[in-house]
Parts: C-alpha cells; structure tokens; sequence
C-alpha cells in the first residue's frame, strides 16, 4: 500500500472512526422496530424494565430464555439517555458496529505492519452492505462480532506481549453474554489461527488461563441465577430451542439452499465478496505451491476461518441471512491483505492496484448505501411492511379494547409492540366472530372481499395500506 507515516496514519484511523460513526448513525431512529428480531428484542427491553429485576429477560411479562442480557441492559441504558426508542435501542449496535471498523484495522495492521492496508481493511467492512445494515439495528451479531474479533486481536498482541492473552477471556466472556453459544466462536477460530501459524504458546501462558477464569466470572454468574430460578425450563429453551433445534431442523420454515443463501451473501457484501473468492483462490495458489509456507502468509488464517464460519452457518437447517455476520470483518480482513501482498510484489503497478482499490471502495460505498439504508428490495420490504405495522398498531393502542385479532396475517411483533403490547388472538378459519372487536388482515385479503354482505355492512376500515388492512366490526 502507498507509504503513510505514523501520525497521519492514527490522524486517517480515527477519521475513519468519526466516518463510521456518522455513516451508522445517521436517520438511525427513523424507521419502525421491524419483525421478528428487532420488534421482539425491544418488547424484552421494555418488558424487563417493567418488571423490575432486570436480570431475567422477559417477554409480554414471561422469562424469555433465547439471549442473554447483555445487549439488554446496554439499550436499557442508552434509553435513560435518549427518548427516542428507535434511536436509543439501535445505538448499542451501531457504536459495536464502529468498534468492529476500528478492531479490523488494528488486527491488519498487527498482521501486516502495513498502515495502508490497515485503513483499507476498515473502510472495507464499513462499506460492506449486510454487516452496515445489521449494525443499524437491535441486533445481537454485531456485537457477539465484535467480542470475537477483541479476543483475536487480543491473540495476536500476545505474541509480542503475552499480557494481551487475558484479553481472549474477556472478548470471550462479554459474546457469551451477548448471544450465549455464538459468542463461545472464538475459541475454534483462535485455534484456527494459532494452526495456521504453529504458535501453540499462548496455551502455556499464564494469562491466557487467568482470562479463562475472567471470561467464567462474566459469563456464569448469570447463567447460574437463572438456572437456580428456572432450573431445566431455561436450559430446555436456551440450549435445547436455541441451539440444538436450529441446528437440526428448519424453525423459520424458510425453503432457502445453502446455494441459495451463499448466493444472497455474496450479492449482499458485493463487490468485496469478489475480492474474496480471488483472496481464496490466491491463497490456495500459494498454498499448494510450497506447503512450507502456510505460516509465512499471513492470508491463510483469516480465508479459513472465514470459510469456517461460513460453512458452520450453511449446515444449520435454520438459516438466516444474519447469521453470517462474524464472517465478513474476517472477509475484509483477506481482501485488504490480498492488496496488501500485491502491493508488495514489483512486478505489479502501485497506481494501478490503488485505482482498482478506489473503483471497489465506491462500488463498495454505493452497495452500502443500498442495502443499509434500506433500498435493497429483499430488506426494504420489511421495512414498508413495519411502518404499516407500526401505524395499525398505534391505531389499536389508541382503540378502547384488552387485545385485537389476526387473521391469515404472517406477522405481529411489531403490530404488538406498536399496540402497546395488547394480546393478539390469531382467528383461523371457521373461528367465530364476536363483535365488537378489532381485525388486522392481508391487503390482499381484503381486496378479494370474501365477506358476507351482512357482515360487510358491519365492517369500520379503519386503515388501508398496501400489505395489511385494520378493519372494526361492530
């Protein structure tokens, strides 16, 4: 990468900082809590507060055993700070999202030396459409990321300085109370890494096992209380739901294939997945040409554990886009060192690699702002669909009734958590009517007028919109 001193190269890494924290702010609480994560995590938030003991999630006013609290508490906090819950229950993610950028660059710059291809590998995860847009919102993967990457960041610091070792603990530690068994990830990925560079030392060090004790004091306390009050009931939904049934069956009942959902991921981190099938290629190149070398290129770690998370996620038979998260700062990671070696290379054109660079950082910028402020078709359907939802359910809220009617209707936290948290009754067909009440069904639906004419003339439509429909029969 071209020469940068060291000043202006701390000066061009909190830029890039200020940058990401712009960029993952801006309009941050402009849009409705979407289904399901988004709507779902916020009621917990709110319905925790309401309880009082902010140790046990709660949903609708029931222990809610799928996430630890971590993220929680962090929003609970940030709304004491800020009114708007949009705003404030997102920002946790946001500002994770900022510490991913800066936690690429510091671990390129560990790896490589190179300050060039450190700012690069930070201004590549920033532009990376789907990881931008999961940063924007009450999202757990983000910020189980970001533990993952302090305690590979924490790894590589301790070969010069094994005190850095302790740090593995508390990155491990801190994701598990983020999203429990995700965050426990590090640990395979640090021994990929240490693999592939034979450097099996840090297993020896006492700080490595005084952060094992760290990571045990911040994540059981927690589990524990939870396992004395709720006994096998939270571990039935903790592990056995969370985890185990995810794994072996398709919970979302989504007929996405692992091609289908390797194919969204690519199009989704475009044009930096390009670059990474070519980092892969290149490494394999290399690899099969002197086998001796594995540890000298420093490309091999982080292309293996990128395919590692992505391969874990694509044997899951519950398969959700986002589930791919942890694998893109490690994406980044290879495209930036790939140009980063070619670089190094004399036979190659300086002015030519850094002019490709900047037609991919612009490619990569205008993706980002598709996909993450929300033009992308396949995630901007959510969100036209929430802000329908979120007007019903204010329309509900403000209606004189205990709880409110679904009928063929595919979605409700949000509706929920707009209406006020009242109980929604799904009516299926044949239910009886019992009026007065209030109904929320498809556009689609409606606009077929499968009604009787006596009961139509007793139908209110109290909203229309272009995919749901809030009617009061009276």
């Amino acid at each position: 990468m071209t020469a940068i001193s060291k000043k202006a190269y701390w000066v061009l890494f909190f830029s890039v900082i200020v940058l990401s924290g712009i960029l993952l702010t801006f309009r941050l609480g402009s849009e409705p809590f979407i289904d399901y994560d988004e709507a779902s995590y916020a009621s917990i938030i709110d319905s925790t507060l309401e309880s009082g003991d902010l140790s046990v999630p709660r949903m609708l006013k029931e222990p809610s055993f799928e996430k630890p609290p971590l993220y929680y508490w962090l929003a609970m906090g940030s709304g004491r700070i800020f009114d708007h819950k949009e705003f404030a229950y997102r920002l946790p993610a946001a500002l994770f999202g900022v510490l991913s950028v800066a936690l690429v660059m510091l671990i390129v710059l560990e790896v490589s030396g190179s300050f060039g291809a450190s700012l690069f590998a930070g201004l590549i995860l920033l532009t990376s459409g789907l990881y931008f847009e999961a940063a924007r919102q009450v999202r757990l993967d983000v910020p189980v990321t970001a533990c993952i990457l302090f305690s590979v960041l924490c790894f590589i610091k301790g070969w010069k300085n094994p005190k850095w070792y302790f740090g593995m603990g508390i990155g491990l530690g801190l994701g598990v109370m983020f999203k429990g068994a995700i965050g426990l990830l590090a640990i395979p990925i640090v021994f990929i890494w240490a693999l592939c560079v034979t450097n099996w030392g840090w297993l020896r060090s006492r700080y490595t096992w005084l952060g094992a004790i760290a990571a045990i004091l911040i994540a059981v306390p927690w589990h524990w209380r939870e396992t004395l009050l709720f006994g096998n009931a939270f571990w039935d939904k903790y592990v056995g739901f969370n985890i185990l049934t995810r794994l072996g069956s398709n919970i979302m009942n989504n007929q996405g294939s692992a091609y289908g959902y390797s194919k969204e991921l690519g199009w989704t981190l475009l044009p930096w997945s390009v670059a990474f099938v070519v980092a892969v290629a290149a490494t394999i190149r290399r690899v099969l040409v002197s086998l001796e070398k594995i540890r000298e290129n420093p490309l091999v770690a982080p292309v293996l554990v990128s395919l590692f998370i992505i391969a874990l996620f694509l044997s899951s038979q519950t398969k959700l886009l986002y589930y791919f998260i942890p694998a893109a700062p490690f994406m980044a990671i290879c495209v930036a060192l790939l140009v980063w070696q070619i670089m190094l290379s004399p036979k190659v054109s300086a002015k030519a690699v850094v002019s490709v660079s900047a037609l991919f950082l612009v490619a990569g910028l205008a993706m980002m702002v598709y996909i993450g402020y929300d033009k992308y078709p396949n995630l901007s359907t959510w969100v036209q669909v929430a802000r329908e939802e979120r007007d019903v359910g204010r329309l509900v809220a403000a209606e004189p009734v205990d709880s409110f009617y679904v009928f063929q209707y595919p979605f409700s936290e949000t509706l929920r958590y707009y209406s006020g948290n009242k109980p929604i009754i799904q009516l299926s067909e044949g239910d009886a009517i019992n009026p007065p009440m209030l109904i929320v069904v498809p556009a689609m639906f409606y606009a077929s007028k499968p009604f009787s004419p006596a009961l139509q003339s007793r139908m209110i439509v109290k909203h229309e919109g272009e995919s749901s429909v809030l009617l009061r029969i009276d």
